[in-house]
């Protein structure tokens, strides 16, 4: 049996997915600490303007105390509206759903399993 291990990141680089279909179980790190400034809680995406641009999911001040698993994230309504919209304006989906979680785990985990069924990866998660 073929087993991996990563931190979840914020709607991971492709790599994060090949690593997941080469093995028979991924196990998702989320017990260790936060990291600030780092892919945990944001990432690049390609703006139909051929541009890169941050989607930043904005955490509560003091996430670099917390383990992964046990950040959350801000309570501003308006950070979710933004990239959700940024989102949808560049790939014409809707990503309400994924940003309507209370804890950063449960955003990236919505967001890891999304590009997951799209993949059609079957690789069971742990």
């Amino acid at each position: 049996m073929k087993v991996a291990i990563h931190q979840p990141e914020h709607f991971p680089y492709m790599g994060f997915f090949q690593k997941i279909s080469a093995v028979d179980l991924f196990i998702i790190l989320d017990n260790v600490k936060f990291r600030k400034n780092y892919f945990q809680n944001r990432n690049k995406i390609q703006a139909l303007s051929g541009r890169d641009e941050w989607i930043t999911v904005p955490v509560e001040k003091k996430a670099t105390s917390k383990n992964i698993k046990d950040v959350m994230v801000s309570r501003d309504p308006n950070w979710r509206k933004k990239i959700v919209r940024k989102i949808y304006e560049n790939f014409k989906f809707d990503a309400t759903e994924i940003y309507s979680y209370e804890k950063l785990i449960d955003i990236n985990m919505a967001a890891i399993r999304w590009a997951i069924e799209k993949m059609n990866i079957e690789t069971e998660l742990v």
